[in-house]
């Protein structure tokens, strides 16, 4: 996988954002289930984002697809956004 990807995921949003190890890793899990477990403010929202992005773009899975489930509103309009 190109680190590139990683590197500028977000380029077009903020610059800013940059994923750490740990961040990547759980975005190139292939796992069928992925459950995401940190507390507040550590990236749960902009690492699920990013997980959502690589399915689409480099492993070509259809939106469609793709259940993301979280439990605050904050997530999900961001999420959606």
């Amino acid at each position: 996988m190109n680190e590139n990807y990683f590197k500028d995921l977000f380029v077009n949003v903020d610059k800013n954002i940059k994923l750490d190890t740990d961040q990547i890793n759980i975005v190139k899990d292939n796992s069928n289930v992925l459950m995401v477990v940190a507390g507040a403010g550590s990236g749960k929202t902009t690492t699920i984002t990013a997980k959502v992005k690589y399915l689409v773009e480099i492993k070509k899975i259809s939106p469609k697809e793709i259940l993301v489930i979280s439990y605050t509103n904050k997530a999900v309009n961001e999420l959606s956004d």
